[in-house]
């Protein structure tokens, strides 16, 4: 067991969990926006951010990501923190202003207003399609020409996806897999002659 210190109250947990696993076992809510219990989780989004450590070298970190150390500090809602996410929300609102999930988020944080231009683009860079995917088919970024599919049409049964383990149709997930994805539009990267030559 590990002891540590969240929000100036003592807890234990297993070796190997993380600060984000820890508070959320204590009942501490922490948000997230590329979380997903079973998935590897990679701190894309930064709205798990904590502050580690103690003043002058305290820190912002990733609590998915970061591992539940002996005797670690951690703060999960000091006006570092709050600013850190009310900033990270403002900018998810300018990119994705549609987003239901995105709108919850930022209420609860009490972000009311943005002050960036609203790009309304339709994903929201959470990476969950990327992370979901079992056969590495997809990625995100900014370079890249998305393909626009409704959850339904991501999801193909297993014999489907049998037909050509190797490589299988790209954008396509088992419905177990497609279960942990947002329920807002995916825009997933079809794997193309461009990237196979790479």
């Amino acid at each position: 067991m590990v002891r540590l210190t969240i929000n100036g109250s003592p807890v234990q947990v297993d070796e190997g969990s993380t600060v984000l696993e820890a508070a959320r076992l204590y009942g501490i809510p922490i948000p997230t926006l590329c979380h997903a219990d079973g998935l590897t989780p990679y701190g894309a989004c930064r709205l798990c951010v904590v502050e580690v450590g103690t003043a002058p070298k305290s820190r912002l970190v990733s609590s998915c990501t970061t591992r539940a150390t002996e005797g670690l500090v951690v703060r999960t809602n000091s006006a570092r923190v709050e600013r850190a996410r009310r900033l990270l929300l403002e900018l998810y609102v300018a990119t994705s202003p549609q987003s239901k999930r995105i709108q919850d988020l930022a209420s609860a944080m009490g972000v009311r207003e943005c002050r960036y231009e609203a790009q309304h683009e339709d994903c929201i860079q959470c990476g969950l399609c990327v992370e979901a995917c079992p056969y590495d088919a997809l990625f995100l970024g900014y370079s890249f020409e998305r393909a626009k599919y409704r959850r339904a049409d991501l999801v193909q049964e297993d014999d489907a996806l049998a037909e050509s383990p190797a490589r299988p149709a790209s954008g396509y997930f088992h419905p177990d897999i497609a279960e942990k994805l947002p329920e807002q539009t995916l825009l997933v990267e079809k794997i193309t002659e461009k990237r196979k030559r790479r």
